[in-house]
């Protein structure tokens, strides 16, 4: 590693070693969980029809996160305690024979899941952890009051009166607010997945369908964009809401496959909708 006087270890055949930026609190515990399971599970027509029900709650205290320091302590961040994670979700599976002969059987199972984990506290001082900064442009973080984790970053600049996208005239590229705030999170709506099996005498067939909707993904910039864009450069003759770099900040995946569908709150800008290439009005 390079040092601040320009020296380069190893230096004459000689090792050289650096404290590390990150310090271990003296207090450390284990994280503790306090989890609630109730469920119901129902069976009819001799088993050819079933119904499982599960919903939990689930407090995490404790938990362990990098917490920033201030320069003047020698170090950047402390692995420490840090705050309390509420988790909560619904998992229903439903199980069904619909055809069941001497020679043939098809099962066919469905299970459907759905869960939200939110920041209940963290320590004094900071009400936001950043956990992964790789962009610069956006970053995942722990916010008291959010979802855990949420995108962090600036959204494209809008008209208060119309809602459009604020284009610089000059150069095409859409405005950003300089405001930061929260964007979404990873995390999906639900998930739901269809398993078929069928079997026929001494032969076996199956196949499954995975379906994930809603959470956001976050991509990485190209050096000829706009700084801190996301997304695709606008095209001449179209409004930046034909280009839409915020719609890859939020991309509903729908079955594996990304669709231009995004999160709406009322409490944050729309971070996406269906318009797509629309001409700009002279």
């Amino acid at each position: 590693s390079a040092l601040s006087t320009g020296f380069l270890f190893p230096f004459n055949g000689v090792a050289g070693f650096l404290p590390s930026g990150t310090s271990i609190s003296p207090t450390l515990r284990p994280e503790n969980t306090r989890s609630v399971e109730l469920g119901t599970e129902l069976r009819f027509l001799k088993n050819r029809i079933s119904v499982d029900y599960t919903y939990y709650r689930s407090l995490s205290d404790g938990q362990i996160f990098g917490i920033p320091l201030p320069p003047s302590t020698g170090f950047g961040t402390q692995i420490n305690n840090a705050g309390k994670l509420l988790s909560r979700g619904h998992e229903i599976v439903l199980r069904l024979t619909p055809l069941k002969s001497a020679a043939f059987i098809w099962d066919f199972t469905s299970n459907f899941s759905t869960y939200r984990t939110t920041v209940e506290a963290l320590p004094a001082g900071p009400s936001r952890i950043v956990l992964a900064d790789a962009s610069g442009a956006i970053q995942l973080v722990a916010e008291t009051g959010q979802n855990y984790p949420s995108f962090y970053g600036r959204p494209m600049a809008r008209d208060p009166a119309t809602g459009q996208t604020v284009v610089n005239l000059t150069t095409g590229f859409p405005l950003q607010n300089p405001v930061q705030q929260i964007l979404g999170t990873p995390n999906p709506d639900f998930e739901i997945n269809f398993i078929n099996s069928f079997r026929y005498k001494a032969l076996s067939l199956g196949f499954q369908i995975d379906w994930r909707q809603g959470g956001c993904s976050s991509r990485s910039y190209r050096p000829n964009r706009a700084p801190g864009a996301i997304g695709r450069n606008p095209r001449p003759g179209y409004s930046a809401d034909s280009a839409r770099p915020e719609r890859e900040i939020c991309k509903r995946e729908v079955g594996g496959r990304r669709q231009q569908r995004c999160l709406h709150s009322k409490a944050q800008p729309v971070l996406g909708n269906r318009q797509y290439h629309s001409r700009t009005k002279p």
